[in-house]
Parts: C-alpha cells; structure tokens; sequence
C-alpha cells in the first residue's frame, strides 16, 4: 500500500492536513486506538476504532463513519485517501478546515469542508 503523506501544520492556520496518520504521530504507532475529529471552532472529538461498525465512501465528496453512538459525515474532495487509511485503522485525526487553508486548490490532497457528529439512532 502507498503511504500518504500529510501537510504540516502551521502557526498562521496555513497548510493544515485534512488527515494525520498514526505513523507520524510521536509514538509512531502503526495503528490509531482512536479517531480525533477536529471542528473548524476548535471542539473536538474522540472515537475508539472499537466501535466503528461501517464506512461508507461517496466518490461525490462525502464519508460516512458509523460508530455505535454517532455518525461522523465528512464533506470534502479526494477523500478515498483518507477511507483507504480509515480501513486499516492508520488515521489519527481528520480535521474540518477552510478550503483556503490547505496546501493548495491546485494540488489533489484530501480536503475536509465540513464534519459533522450525529448521535446515533
């Protein structure tokens, strides 16, 4: 499997990475415990992999994480990256961010516009 390479973050909010993987993480782990979703406002979730019981991918732009007490919808582009890693538990963190403030319109990475955490039902 390719590996995926992500966009360092910044201080001035520039350049953010829509996905972290758990190999480039301070532990270097190969495998993420659990999924920190990161909101445009700074609120954050966390989600065991444990609980994950589906992934649903959208070649629209949209990914559905279905957890046993909520469901995460991501909205973005080029986002079979960021499924190809949910698949094998390598994602650290996605995060919802601005288009403006990823690497580069021009460039194909994976790019969140929106997230959004509904309890289950």
């Amino acid at each position: 499997m390719q590996k995926i390479s992500t966009v360092t973050t910044t201080s001035t909010q520039t350049n953010l990475a829509a996905f972290g993987l758990a190999s480039e993480s301070p532990s270097n782990a190969r495998r993420a415990i659990t999924l920190d979703v990161i909101l445009k406002t700074g609120n954050r979730w966390a989600f065991p992999y444990a609980y994950l019981v589906a992934v649903e991918f959208d070649k629209s732009g949209k990914l559905t994480l279905h957890f046993t007490s909520h469901t995460v919808t991501l909205e973005g582009q080029y986002l079979e990256p960021i499924h190809e890693a949910l698949l094998n538990q390598e994602v650290g963190f996605i995060r919802e961010a601005e288009r403006r403030h990823f690497a580069s319109p021009d460039e194909k990475k994976a790019h969140i516009d929106h997230i959004s955490v509904t309890p289950g039902e």
